[in-house]
């Protein structure tokens, strides 16, 4: 996800790879911008 950030995707393209791709969220829900950023804001 943060390489894909550098890259200059946006959160909700970041997101909209990772639906197609039908990679579920850790609740097994879809993708969305707004977690992608708590993702990248909150890494350790």
């Amino acid at each position: 996800m943060k390489a894909l950030r550098e890259d200059g995707f946006t959160l909700r393209g970041i997101a909209d790879l990772l639906n197609t791709r039908n990679v579920i969220t850790k609740q097994g829900k879809t993708w969305h911008a707004s977690t992608v950023s708590y993702i990248l804001n909150n890494a350790a």
